[in-house]
């Protein structure tokens, strides 16, 4: 069974009355239910008014939140014995559909088409990651009985949370907001439960932005040449003089005024490495078990540098480099450039990432638990830097 929202009347109530007087709203949208009742078949008992806000929340626009012109317009609906409220089921149930519709032509509120949906890059991406947890849950779910059926109920709920339309509302160039960066990795998230829920590994797919995000200044930008000793400790003073430095705490946003997971990002390079540094806070980091850093390269280089944050006493420490395939999958590789302790060391040429001299390198960091994302430097968006080339000491001289 189907019923049809009345546009007209629903975008009055969204866009229209908050900019009017509650009263004439109010008197305004009884008039319009009277015209109708007027334009109706003689038996208007079977007539049903259909007023659906399609997403948006309009009552902060209300002065008063919206509290007086509904409680007018309920007022006038209680006392009018020629209206009736009625919950659409129960109105349903008196009066079952009389006609079927052969063809219904496929569309939305906005040009009676979905291209706010769907057409662009990310719009297709986040899709194509719905299609492919959501075939994934119903492969297992067909092919064996369920040991935990709670855990697979709360992994198609965390599909049909996923299916919802609005995350693909700011997927693409149609709309965006300060928290587009912030949605995608929810919606990710959302998905990647689902992998984690069945105890299976969550697909490289998932582990990858969707969204375009923009670059971030630092603190300070690289000013040149570095070439640090990875031993994990400040050797001295100018080994990271030139780097580029990021403080979080002075990064605009509330959430980097809490007291996170680091004080501190430095980043550099010489003619061969990249080089990066993080300032951990041990206390925090200490307080949860199995934590990562992830150092996340964008297009046109897809790639990831995992750092555990605990190691055993008699292993070295390590890192893993991953690069993620069109497919899904990950190609894994161990490396030990890195200093840990009091703070955290790494280079690695920039071959190993499949960089090329003068490319353009944008990375973010991430504090992962598992597959989970606690928190992200910057919040938004990403630094960036230019592989230097053979003539890049050249550019440096200064009077």
């Amino acid at each position: 069974m189907m019923v049809f929202r009345d546009r007209n009347l629903s975008d009055l109530i969204g866009f229209t009355y908050a900019k009017n007087a509650a009263t004439v709203a109010a008197n305004d949208l009884l008039n319009h239910f009277r015209n109708i009742q007027e334009a109706f078949p003689l038996d208007s008992s079977k007539g049903l008014i259909l007023i659906a806000l399609d997403g948006e929340n309009p009552w902060e626009s209300y002065p008063d939140g919206g509290r007086h012109f509904l409680r007018l317009l309920y007022e006038s609906l209680s006392r009018d014995s020629t209206f009736r409220t009625v919950r659409i089921g129960d109105f349903l149930k008196e009066h079952p559909p009389e006609e079927t519709l052969n063809d219904l032509y496929t569309g939305s509120w906005i040009d009676q088409n979905f291209r706010i949906w769907i057409g662009s890059p990310e719009d297709n991406q986040a899709w194509d990651c719905l299609d492919k947890t959501r075939s994934f849950l119903h492969r297992i779910t067909a092919e064996a009985s369920p040991s935990h059926p709670e855990k697979w109920q709360r992994a198609w709920e965390e599909i049909y949370i996923a299916e919802g339309s609005d995350w693909y509302w700011w997927y693409g160039g149609d709309f965006s907001s300060d928290n587009d960066e912030e949605f995608d990795r929810l919606f990710r998230t959302h998905l990647s439960y689902v992998y984690l829920l069945l105890d299976a590994e969550v697909p490289a797919f998932l582990k990858n932005p969707i969204s375009l995000s923009q670059e971030i200044k630092p603190t300070m930008e690289p000013l040149g040449l570095i070439s640090p000793m990875i031993d994990g400790k400040v050797t001295h003073f100018y080994e990271w003089r030139e780097a580029g430095y990021f403080s979080p705490i002075n990064y605009g946003g509330f959430m980097y005024r809490e007291e996170g997971f680091i004080s501190a990002i430095y980043y550099g390079f010489d003619l061969v490495h990249f080089f990066c540094r993080l300032d951990p806070i041990w206390k925090n980091l200490n307080q949860v078990p199995g934590l990562q850093f992830h150092i996340q390269f964008l297009a046109p280089r897809i790639c990831r540098i995992a750092i555990p944050v605990q190691f055993p006493e008699e292993n070295e420490p390590f890192f893993i480099l991953s690069f993620s395939s069109s497919a899904g999958s990950e190609s894994l590789k161990k490396l030990t450039s890195i200093g840990f302790r009091p703070i955290i060391e790494l280079g690695i040429p920039f071959s190993e990432l499949g960089f090329q001299p003068n490319e353009k390198m944008n990375f973010f960091l991430t504090v992962q638990r598992e597959e989970i994302e606690l928190q992200r430097y910057p919040w938004s968006g990403y630094f960036s830097l230019i592989v230097p080339d053979q003539h890049f000491q050249d550019t440096l001289w200064q009077i």
